[in-house]
């Protein structure tokens, strides 16, 4: 049997399933991520509905990776479920069903639920559906922890004033872990000029450095990263926020996809996602050629919020 046919990858994470291997339906489940399109859509799906309950929620954070509209019923039960984990899941693939506008009053129990990756997958999908209570949500809960994902855009839209307080937030003792990240992966300069402050001279961790990076438009070592700040870091004052060393645009900012290391390109493809109101969906995982095709099929022109230029 071809060991690369639709049969035996779902036989073997059938297989796996019944072992209670976790791992093993992992790895199949990271076979057909690198297939193509329409022949790993079908797969996940297949998958999905033959997986235990056990197992059900490997398949559906692979679909949403990859963006798959999950459809009315496998999202709706995905939203009712009892386990935080699988209804976040589910918030996050409402923002590619066909009707998700229809689901914005299902929204409202979910944007203050108890469980923080709940709380933040339905801030991030209020601000897809354009809720009026989601960019003030996304801003209120930086503080609490497991709202990484909504502190990111809060970061890159804050205004002078959030943005000051975000800064001193995170140069408290109260401040959430990864808010060093967000800031960075905001390309905000006055931002990456506080965070490399705070470090003061120690080593960038390298999820840190890349963003900080990509930003600037650096292209040395990470670990140098500190003093050629020193000594260019004033040549970007009175700029609201980088892409590549330049003035953040919609085409700037496309055109760099192909240039984001993963948790540039992770910010990115949440970015993208909100400021088109769900029509741009990048895939979290892939192929690098596959990745690079779905960046250049993105059209600049459906970004609001950004100068077209």
């Amino acid at each position: 049997m071809n060991r690369e046919s639709p049969t035996f990858l779902l036989e073997r994470a059938a297989m796996a399933d019944q072992a209670g291997d976790l791992d093993g339906i992992e790895a199949v489940i990271g076979a057909i991520e690198l297939g193509d399109g329409a022949r790993r859509d079908r797969l996940l799906l297949r998958g999905h509905s033959q997986a235990s309950n056990s197992a059900r929620l490997l398949w559906l954070a692979a679909m949403e990776r990859q963006a798959i509209d999950p459809g009315p019923e496998l999202l709706g039960a995905a939203l009712k479920s009892t386990q935080p984990e699988e209804r976040a899941t589910g918030l996050r693939l409402l923002v590619v069903h066909a009707e998700r506008t229809a689901h914005r009053h299902t929204l409202l129990p979910h944007l203050f639920a108890r469980e923080p990756e709940v709380r933040s997958a339905a801030i991030i999908a209020g601000l897809v559906l354009g809720l009026p209570e989601a960019p003030l949500l996304a801003g209120q809960t930086v503080r609490l922890p497991g709202m990484f994902a909504p502190t990111c855009l809060h970061a890159t839209e804050a205004s002078p004033e959030q943005l000051d307080a975000l800064l001193d937030l995170c140069g408290s003792d109260h401040a959430p872990a990864q808010l060093d990240l967000a800031l960075a992966l905001s390309g905000r300069p006055r931002a990456i000029a506080a965070v490399l402050a705070r470090c003061g001279g120690a080593a960038l961790p390298a999820e840190l450095g890349a963003a900080i990076c990509f930003a600037v438009g650096f292209d040395g070592h990470a670990e140098v990263l500190p003093g050629w700040w020193s000594e260019h870091g004033s040549g970007f004052a009175g700029q609201d926020r980088l892409v590549r060393g330049q003035p953040a645009t919609a085409a700037r900012l496309v055109a760099s996809l192909a240039q984001a290391s993963s948790p540039v390109w992770q910010a990115l493809r949440l970015e993208l996602l909100v400021r088109s109101s769900g029509a741009i969906r990048l895939p979290a995982r892939g192929l690098p050629g596959d990745l690079l095709a779905a960046a250049e099929a993105v059209d600049p022109g459906v970004l609001p919020g950004l100068s077209s230029d």
